[in-house]
């Protein structure tokens, strides 16, 4: 098969920039995650699991998938550098951004910054006092994150048994 012929492009946009009327949602894509790790000095840890979502269509979708919206309250274990946090906050939802890794925080909080539905706690979720984290007793929440591999199981588990506010994963 003979392969087609590239498209034009609009003299309005670029492939680096949005054209003027487009309306996408704030994403952090692999560039920008990339520059916010370097200027931070971060790099995934093996021993904690991590690893961080670049593809802000994959975030994107994620957080379509679990179809959160404007008045959601979704929790976000493992936010590592925000890019799944900002497209569930580009989504309508506020977002507890749960974040372990004390090095990832001052990244996270950056990659926020102007993002008043979104709250950063640094914690191990494995040990969080979840009825402080979720402001008491009040639901519904949302769990919805990338997880780090090595709690998955475990703290699915766990918020299942022990967290009532939560009641979709």
């Amino acid at each position: 098969p003979r392969p087609s012929r590239p498209s034009s492009r609009s003299a309005q946009g670029s492939s680096t920039s949005p054209s003027p009327g487009d309306r996408r949602p704030p994403t952090l894509g692999a560039a920008a995650i990339r520059e916010l790790a370097d200027r931070h000095g971060i790099r995934p840890s093996k021993s904690l699991g991590q690893h961080f979502l670049i593809d802000p269509n994959l975030a994107r979708a994620i957080a379509a998938d679990a179809d959160v919206g404007a008045g959601d309250r979704v929790v976000e274990i493992g936010a590592g550098l925000g890019s799944l946090t900002v497209a569930l906050a580009a989504a309508g939802a506020s977002v507890l951004a749960v974040e372990f890794d004390r090095r990832l925080v001052p990244a996270l909080e950056e990659a926020t910054t102007d993002m008043a539905t979104v709250r950063v706690l640094q914690a191990d979720a494995m040990r969080l006092d979840w009825r402080e984290a979720l402001g008491g007793a009040g639901g519904p929440w949302t769990l919805c994150a990338n997880l780090p591999y090595n709690i998955a199981v475990p703290l699915v588990l766990d918020t299942l048994a022990e967290v009532p506010a939560v009641d979709r994963w």
